[in-house]
């Protein structure tokens, strides 16, 4: 029976136990965490108004918000380039990176629970070095999480349209001409980034939980997912793929 079982090409079953189930969330919180960031793209559009006629200049801001590179239009009269101030795109590259690096761990692992793991129960370093790996990406979530949640205010900052005319735009906005804001940048996309960063943190923190109850270290045992148990050097059957 315990052979037929391990022959099994594949246990789906294991997505509804915890350490399964929790590997979907972790799945979508991390794509969402770096969608909402690395595809942002937006305008900041004003009107200046020229001795002619008003004109409209547009600043487009998007991913990795490196804003130094980013051109401002000139004046009515100026043709200098400008540029904005700041650059964020340092923390925003961490915070989409350790995103997408948590995104294709969670499918490799999921792929070993659900392919794998049955046939080779013994193996307890795969549940330690899982272990592990939670516990690693639970701090780095939280530290890019924390890194990016500068970075935004950094931009919201360089882009304020106020703070803007101020450095940037105080030749364009000065005397005869003047500068009116028409459309705003929307910073949405961002804030929920910066959610999908701090619930990553708790999730994938409390995932080590179910995660430590899978290795040798938990009572000396190894948990199944079913509710068995067994020494580390024992086999323990697995049950019937029902899925």
């Amino acid at each position: 029976m315990a052979n037929n079982e391990q022959d099994q090409p594949w246990r789906l079953r294991v997505l509804l136990e915890p350490k399964g189930f929790i590997k979907i969330l972790e799945f979508i919180l991390s794509v969402c965490m770096f969608a909402t960031t690395a595809g942002y793209s937006d305008d900041l559009l004003y009107n200046l108004s020229c001795p002619t006629m008003p004109d409209e200049r547009k600043i487009h801001i998007e991913y990795p918000f490196q804003l130094n590179t980013v051109e401002v239009p000139a004046g009515c009269t100026s043709s200098d380039d400008m540029y904005l101030g700041g650059d964020a795109s340092g923390a925003a590259k961490f915070f989409v990176a350790i995103g997408v690096l948590a995104f294709l761990y969670v499918i490799a692992i999921t792929a070993w629970y659900v392919f794998l793991e049955h046939k080779h129960l013994e193996w307890d370093l795969v549940p330690m070095v899982d272990f592990g790996i939670h516990c690693v990406f639970t701090f780095m979530f939280f530290i890019a999480s924390c890194v990016w949640a500068a970075g935004v205010n950094e931009v919201k900052d360089h882009t304020d349209f106020d703070n803007m005319k101020a450095d940037v735009l105080k030749d364009q906005c000065s005397g005869n001409q003047t500068c009116k804001l028409t459309e705003a940048l929307s910073f949405a996309s961002l804030n929920v980034s910066l959610l999908f960063g701090f619930l990553n943190v708790v999730v994938w923190g409390g995932n080590c939980w179910f995660v430590y109850k899978e290795t040798s270290l938990f009572g000396n045992k190894r948990d199944t997912g079913n509710g068995a148990t067994g020494p580390p050097d024992q086999k323990v059957e697995v049950p019937t793929n029902t899925i």
